[in-house]
């Protein structure tokens, strides 16, 4: 599930998220506001490198570490 950094992420349940970020697009302090109140506790934050927005990432130099990691990620909890 893809959401905004604008939601309510309290009631997302208890499954493992990953919120991701970049550091210059001023969304990050909201990523890691939305894990610690998330439910859950295999909830993980990754701010990364740059200012791409959203599946812009993909395009940039990070793309692939992001790529890595979601993949790792479903491997675990999938």
């Amino acid at each position: 599930m893809l959401l905004s950094a604008t939601g309510d992420a309290a009631g997302l349940g208890e499954e493992p998220k990953l919120f991701v970020a970049s550091e210059g697009e001023g969304m990050a302090g909201e990523v890691r506001r939305m894990a610690e109140e998330a439910p859950g506790d295999r909830n993980e934050v990754l701010v990364l490198p740059g200012d791409a927005h959203a599946q812009a990432i993909f395009e940039t130099e990070e793309g692939e570490r992001l790529m890595e990691t979601i993949l790792e990620r479903l491997e675990e909890y999938g």
